[in-house]
């Protein structure tokens, strides 16, 4: 589902507790944004939050591989200023798009975004 294989590391960030993820054996699990990943899922109330981490977010992922950023859906009764617009106007600026969108539950939806093809191979900001 999350595009992860075993030997790769997937981090999930500020995932909340009621969800679980099923990967793979051999799948090493992050739940810090540090280092690298093959795979990151950032979990995200408000729009603050992800403008102070989404550089280092799409750094772990660079040059090739998804974030996928998640936030609530209005549907889901919970506060939440994020959309998939905040999504986009964060990362367009940076040369990062988004190439998917997904449910990840009922409460939660998301965007998977990776780096443009051209700044794949450029130095992070």
């Amino acid at each position: 589902m999350l595009g992860v294989h075993p030997g790769e590391v997937a981090a999930l960030l500020h995932a909340p507790d009621v969800l679980e993820f099923d990967l793979p054996d051999g799948v090493t699990r992050k739940h810090r944004a540090v280092g690298r990943a093959d795979m990151v899922v950032h979990f995200v109330i408000r729009p603050a939050d992800l403008d102070r981490r989404i550089d280092r977010l799409a750094a772990m992922v660079r040059p090739a591989r998804g974030l996928r950023i998640a936030w609530l859906k209005r549907a889901s009764g919970m506060p939440t200023d994020v959309t998939e617009y905040t999504v986009r106007d964060l990362a367009v600026p940076r040369g990062i798009v988004n190439n998917k969108a997904c449910a990840v539950d009922t409460n939660w939806t998301g965007l998977r975004i990776v780096w443009r093809v051209e700044n794949r191979w450029m130095p992070c900001p």
